[in-house]
């Protein structure tokens, strides 16, 4: 019988393979003595599964090189913030030590009870010598390394990580933001960064342990994010539903949702972390595709929910805010903010089901917002970003959810409804703009390209200046 912590392993392996891959590469890089860089720094928000990603490369390694995992977390006193140097660079002495016989080691009598941070700091570096030299190089692996202190932090990669590395000690680190050592150039052209992805839903569909759950694959990833600690525990509210059809799906959706949504797996596991700001912050922005300053400084002072927190907010406070939040903000290529994939398909879920006052009340002010734009100037981003919330108000009041199939009836209506949102300045400024590249942003939108025809007709009808026609054949 298959474990839950085997299908946990298998799921996280599934998710991660490419960064398994890349820490297999680099440990092994570190054994032959070739590493090109020697910081592999994994980052991702928390709930990613930075932690057990950490403990799956020990696994591969334990036994192979001299190692020492570190919990940056374990040595930060949670009230004062202060960080225990001593008490981690003790941690890494023992355990790079414990592999070999004391005369080997030749540790100053009493080290343990040393607290002057730089003493062990040259403790640890001869050590770490003795060791590459007599064997392989150790492998240092520390978890939620943005965790400690950033004065801490400069220390140790001054006095510490910079000796290490010209050693050939490797170090495999965890983090919520990309990790570049900024402040020390030695260590910053040593470090090789990679950003964790949460599971597509193609990636879901390859499986094999989900191969129970073939059909509702969307379903999973929307609801989870793709995020594989998530998609564990989702199992269990899917699996007593016996669901055989798509159908048995639509009958039980409302029932399931309410279950998980309110289940300790998801708020302890999601909002664990987050003071009521935060959360409301980031449930609101989950209903976005991008934002900035202009959108944020215009939309959420008049959300009920959000107006208290953000009435006094200036440019210089929402900047502020964003960088508050940056470990789940993401800069977009396309221009504007957006929160982290994952989180935003999981929240946005969440917020239809949880709080649809707000649901509908954000997507109503949003396409008022993008109308008055587009009536000032056309840009093609306003124009999408208005058919999309238009697109969200027009399911959600047709209670259409998670299991709803998009037919052709549904596409009809929904041209039919987009056309409220289509005058003559507005048919006239999109008439005059690049065509070609409005339909290559509808065919490449993830969310409007069910509708790109509907979308054209609609158009084609307004700038004919014959609305009243058949919207499609």
């Amino acid at each position: 019988m298959t474990s839950k912590m085997q299908v946990t392993e298998r799921i996280q392996d599934k998710a991660y393979e490419k960064e398994i891959e890349v820490a297999k590469k680099f440990a092994e890089s570190v054994k032959g003595k070739i590493a090109r860089y020697f910081f592999l720094n994994l980052f991702a928000p928390p709930g990613y599964g930075k932690t057990t990603l950490l403990e799956r490369i020990k696994d591969l390694y334990e036994g192979l090189l001299t190692m020492s995992f570190i919990s940056a977390k374990a040595h930060c006193n949670g009230v004062t913030g202060d960080f225990a140097v001593c008490d981690l660079l003790h941690k890494i002495i023992g355990d790079m030590s414990r592999p070999f016989s004391a005369e080997f080691c030749s540790l100053p009598k009493g080290y343990e009870q040393i607290t002057d941070k730089k003493e062990l700091a040259d403790i640890l570096r001869d050590l770490a010598k003795k060791v590459a030299e007599f064997q392989k190089p150790p492998l240092l692996l520390i978890d939620d390394y943005d965790a400690i202190p950033e004065e801490t932090r400069y220390w140790l990669e001054g006095n510490v990580f910079s000796s290490l590395a010209r050693i050939g000690v490797a170090c495999i680190l965890t983090s919520v933001q990309e990790m570049r050592f900024r402040e020390t150039l030695d260590l910053r052209m040593r470090v090789e960064c990679h950003q964790l992805k949460a599971l597509s839903v193609g990636a879901i569909v390859d499986l094999a342990e989900l191969a129970a759950y073939r059909g509702f694959e969307d379903v999973i990833y929307r609801v989870t994010g793709g995020l594989p600690g998530l998609i564990v525990k989702f199992l269990k509210y899917l699996k007593p539903a016996q669901l055989q059809n798509h159908q048995d799906l639509c009958d039980f959706e409302y029932d399931l949702m309410e279950q998980w949504y309110r289940s300790d797996d998801f708020e302890g596991e999601v909002f664990a972390d987050w003071n009521q700001e935060i959360k409301q912050t980031l449930l609101t922005l989950s209903l976005l595709r991008r934002f900035d300053v202009k959108v944020l400084g215009e939309l959420l002072p008049q959300i009920e929910i959000m107006a208290d927190f953000y009435k006094e907010y200036n440019t210089l406070s929402y900047l502020e805010r964003i960088d508050d939040l940056r470990s789940w903000i993401q800069w977009r290529m396309q221009g504007g903010y957006a929160l982290d994939e994952a989180f935003r398909v999981m929240l946005h879920e969440y917020v239809k089901v949880e709080q649809d006052d707000l649901y509908q009340e954000l997507n109503e002010k949003v396409v008022q917002l993008y109308r008055t734009w587009l009536k000032q100037e056309y840009r093609e981003t306003y124009f999408v970003e208005l058919l999309y919330h238009r697109l969200c108000l027009l399911q959600f009041t047709e209670g259409r959810g998670l299991c709803t199939v998009v037919n052709q009836e549904f596409r009809d209506r929904v041209a039919k409804e987009l056309l409220s949102d289509f005058n003559g300045e507005i048919a006239e400024r999109i008439s005059k703009s690049d065509s070609d590249r409005l339909d290559k942003l509808l065919d490449q939108d993830p969310d409007l390209k069910f509708y790109v025809e509907e979308i054209r007709c609609a158009l084609a009808a307004f700038i004919r200046k014959d609305a009243s026609e058949t919207i499609c054949d």
